[in-house]
């Protein structure tokens, strides 16, 4: 994934912070992220806490949601569906 520092400039390959890539004019529109990998980075994110969640509830974590455990599936199972193929869906609601 690209990351882009609108502050400085600067597009960064994977990780913000490790490898600098280029430094652009503010006429770099092109590389600019996209509706699409917003989407996408939304996801990742979302995938990895409802996969910390669900495991920290299998573990009997105190700190863990409060929800069901077909709740916290039935979400990450929404996730996964929010991009598929290009297409951005209705973002689910995270369980209470």
């Amino acid at each position: 994934m690209i990351y882009y520092d609108p502050i400085n400039k600067i597009i960064y390959d994977e990780n913000p912070g490790l490898a600098r890539v280029k430094e652009y004019p503010d006429t770099a529109i092109g590389f600019l992220p996209t509706k699409e990998t917003e989407a996408q980075d939304w996801q990742r994110l979302e995938l990895a806490w409802i996969s910390e969640q669900i495991e920290m509830k299998t573990d009997g974590y105190r700190k863990a949601k409060n929800s069901g455990m077909a709740d916290l599936r039935k979400y990450r199972n929404e996730i996964r569906d929010y991009v598929k193929d290009g297409v951005i869906g209705e973002k689910p609601a995270r369980p209470e």
